[in-house]
């Protein structure tokens, strides 16, 4: 039984998610103490709480203190299987957050995996669901993690509502080798509105284009209008490069302009074009497990407390002395 507590570093819903995902791929029981120690309220929110039921399915798990508000979890998983499995948010909290524990999970199946998370797919302090689609994916596929997401229906705070499916191919890992970049190849994006006037996309994505710097290439950036039974929008950009693809994203709110929220999301493309990093600092550290599991390395821009705290994680559940240089992370 490995024992963590939960407040280290970052001390909020990463280490949860991460640290359940770990025990489910290697099989490793684990209690977890003071969890989401260092944010207030601590303990169990929706979003963390959907993560562990779902990581339970996957893995016929023996889980004790899953309820909201719980400080305390032990999770015993019994290896994880090929299947169909399906968990509500019941808030907006973060599909995309709850959809990376489970394909981190799911590495260790044999066979496909699918699972739908029912919840936010565009909110605060976490990847939009475009970000994984365009950025997260085609980076796992370098590991050979083949995954597909599917938006079924878009959702913002406060109501969400959103659902995402997810596939994720029978997995045969392999190192996730990023030494450099390569020549830039294109630069796309997407922004959508749900239940909003059309005209913010078209706003937000010719300020996106005016905001980055001269490149090159063309910056093809999609405008859409999607169902969802919340309002709002958002905008992803990204930068595919001969071996790696780097991305920015942001969120519309009430009472800032679109031309605002597209300036701001080129600007923090900009930002991750111009560093060193082979991949962007938000990736760096949702990569760190794959790495810890099958071997290679990349370049994270900066070492952020995520990626810190990931890499602790790593070596607790792994024998992962590649994560212990300048391959992985640019210190």
């Amino acid at each position: 039984m490995l024992e963590l507590d939960a407040s280290h570093g970052e001390g909020g819903g990463q280490v949860l998610r991460t640290a359940l995902a770990l025990s489910a791929a290697t099989e490793t029981s684990v209690r977890l103490e003071n969890v989401r120690g260092e944010r207030d309220p601590s303990g169990l929110k929706a979003q963390h709480h959907a993560a562990v039921k779902l990581l339970q399915q996957m893995s016929d798990a023996d889980v004790e203190g899953d309820s909201i508000g719980s400080e305390e979890v032990l999770f015993e998983p019994h290896g994880v299987e090929a299947g169909s499995y399906s968990v509500d948010v019941g808030t907006a909290g973060s599909t995309t957050l709850v959809a990376a524990a489970g394909v981190l999970a799911a590495t260790a199946a044999e066979g496909d995996v699918e699972f739908s998370v029912t919840g936010g797919t565009d909110v605060r302090w976490s990847p939009s669901v475009d970000y994984l689609q365009e950025v997260t994916a085609p980076l796992l596929e370098k590991a050979g993690v083949n995954v597909d997401v599917d938006v079924v229906r878009r959702g913002h705070y406060p109501e969400g509502g959103g659902e995402i499916a997810v596939e994720v191919e029978e997995v045969e890992l392999r190192p996730l080798e990023i030494p450099e970049r390569g020549d830039l190849v294109s630069v796309g994006g997407r922004c959508h509105v749900s239940n909003l006037p059309t005209h913010i996309t078209e706003r937000m994505a010719e300020s996106a284009r005016e905001s980055l710097p001269r490149l090159d290439v063309d910056v093809e950036i999609e405008e859409k209008e999607e169902d969802a039974v919340s309002t709002g929008t958002s905008i992803v950009l990204w930068a595919e490069y001969e071996n790696t693809v780097l991305g920015a994203s942001a969120l519309g709110e009430r009472g800032v302009p679109a031309e605002e929220v597209g300036e701001e999301a080129a600007d923090r493309l900009r930002r991750e074009m111009e560093s060193v990093g082979t991949v962007d600092r938000y990736s760096g550290d949702q990569l760190a497990p794959f790495v810890a599991l099958a071997g290679g390395g990349y370049h994270a821009p900066e070492v952020t407390s995520h990626l810190d705290t990931c890499v602790w994680l790593c070596r607790r559940f792994l024998d992962a002395p590649r994560l212990d240089g300048p391959e992985v992370v640019n210190r």
